[in-house]
């Protein structure tokens, strides 16, 4: 298991190794910094990349890290509540050759909380089919969606890469217990266009990402995260 370090003063996280996994408040925002281990889904090529570092970004208020959070309805009772949208993401790209330089990038996402007390709907690619396996995840999460990365090559073929991430709760919400990610490529092969009769099928490369570490007790962050009240004067 990692070490976790718990900081709420920016300076501490200078401290934190490579393989630290870092939970921290600043101010109104939770930040989570790490490294994912990859494995290729069913039928997908493996990553070039077996490990790479990301960096997620959410709003204190609403989360678990909120120390007046009480947990949302079942889904099906009630749509996952957002808590904030145009997120901060930042990830190692796990794809690339694997003795040059790691390709970051940035993208803007959108942050829910998920309470499934019913069975639990899987997770999808952009064409509605399952992601087979399915990644890590707890019935208690919260969800990062909505990064998508479009990069153009020769003769205009393009892969779109999107993304989801998962912070892992146990059933009270009191743990954080691992993040988890999938990467969903489609790569459109140049080849003729549908005025010359038919058009290229997308093809799909699945990678899942994950962070296991020792469990963060979440209340404990949330009460170092809030102001200290200033005595009254004598």
């Amino acid at each position: 298991m990692k070490a976790i370090v718990n900081s709420i003063v920016l300076s501490l996280l200078a401290t934190a190794a490579s393989a630290t996994t870092t939970v921290s408040i600043h101010g109104s925002t939770v930040r989570v910094s790490g490294e994912f281990t990859w494995t290729p889904g069913q039928d997908s090529t493996d990553p070039a990349r077996p490990s790479t570092r990301y960096t997620l970004e959410f709003p204190v208020a609403g989360s678990p890290f909120d120390a007046d959070f009480s947990p949302p309805s079942d889904v099906r009772d009630q749509a996952p509540p957002t808590i904030g949208r145009d997120l901060s993401v930042t990830i190692d790209n796990p794809r690339g050759d694997p003795r040059g330089r790691a390709i970051e990038r940035s993208g803007r996402m959108a942050a829910q909380v998920f309470n499934w007390e019913t069975p639990r709907d899987p997770i999808l690619r952009p064409d509605d089919g399952v992601i087979t396996p399915q990644p890590v995840m707890t019935d208690q999460y919260l969800g990062l969606s909505g990064f998508r990365h479009e990069t153009v090559g020769e003769d205009d073929a393009r892969d779109i890469t999107y993304m989801h991430f998962f912070l892992n709760f146990d059933e009270s919400y009191s743990r954080l217990l691992s993040v988890s990610a999938t990467q969903v490529i489609d790569s459109s092969p140049a080849g003729p266009t549908p005025e010359e009769g038919y058009a290229a099928m997308p093809h799909f490369q699945v990678a899942l990402g994950l962070d296991e570490f020792d469990p963060v007790d979440v209340s404990d962050l949330a009460r170092q995260s809030e102001t200290p009240k200033t005595p009254a004067p004598p």
